[in-house]
């Protein structure tokens, strides 16, 4: 099949913009395999730049996958033109470009795959270092539980009379000393209080009743020990069994 000059001339034109790419795509694989990722950072590299490093190894692989992408479209373009255009020295050029189209085609497939291998296993670096900084922080939290629970223990066990007296100094000894007097005399105040307010409680009670609270003096005796109903119905203290000659009531005293 014959055509014209202008076709011929397009043709070529195809062919050398698809040789321009096939060159720009040698060298980008090129630098891509002269550009291996970093060693794997070690169990101490920090975790901000194990960060970076997985967000630079994002960029090129989102790099990678555009120039896939255009090297598709342009391979799509070739097609469409080696179906119109297909004759003598033009046709075999394009399918020598072709072939190298595949090839570029094929290396920076392969080249996403390995930057996608090294996204995976930064991202369990990641994780990893993420893990261990916790596990450290968990640790020394519960250390200094233990700490103090031991510290507390061994308080309750001199408070309790069962600590290891022997082996602390005066000075503690002198200060656990003063302790336990403070509050064994708090102990012997609030144990008095107790018997007074039950002292108070039991005088304040009519002794014939023994539940309301007293308001009636008994006369001659002035003893206090009955509430107003049970005094009307009583001719004998309580107390001296004294006849009872008259009574007041004792009321706001």
């Amino acid at each position: 099949m014959l055509f014209a000059p202008s076709q011929r001339k397009h043709v070529r034109t195809r062919a050398s913009s698809l040789s321009s790419l096939s060159s720009t795509g040698s060298k980008f694989t090129t630098s891509s395999s002269s550009n291996e990722p970093e060693p794997e950072p070690g169990a101490t590299d920090d975790s901000m730049s194990m960060s970076s490093r997985l967000q630079e190894s994002l960029a090129r692989n989102l790099h990678l996958a555009n120039d896939v992408h255009r090297l598709s479209r342009f391979v799509g373009l070739f097609l469409t033109c080696l179906c119109q255009q297909h004759c003598g020295s033009d046709y075999e050029m394009l399918t020598v470009q072709f072939l190298q189209s595949q090839g570029l085609a094929h290396a920076q497939g392969q080249a996403v795959e390995r930057e996608m291998q090294v996204n995976r296993k930064l991202t369990r670096k990641l994780d990893l270092v993420t893990e261990r900084y916790r596990y450290a922080a968990l640790k020394k939290r519960l250390n200094g539980v233990r700490v103090d629970l031991h510290q507390v223990a061994q308080a309750n066990e001199n408070l309790t009379g069962n600590g290891s007296y022997r082996n602390m100094s005066v000075a503690e000894l002198e200060v656990l000393e003063t302790t336990l007097e403070g509050g064994l005399a708090k102990i012997r105040e609030a144990m008095r209080q107790q018997y007074r307010d039950v002292v108070e409680g039991e005088r304040e009670t009519c002794v014939v009743c023994l539940h309301e609270k007293v308001s009636i003096v008994l006369l001659p005796c002035r003893h206090r020990v009955l509430c107003a109903t049970c005094a009307v119905r009583v001719h004998q203290c309580p107390v001296d069994r004294m006849h009872i000659t008259d009574r007041f009531s004792t009321f706001g005293m």
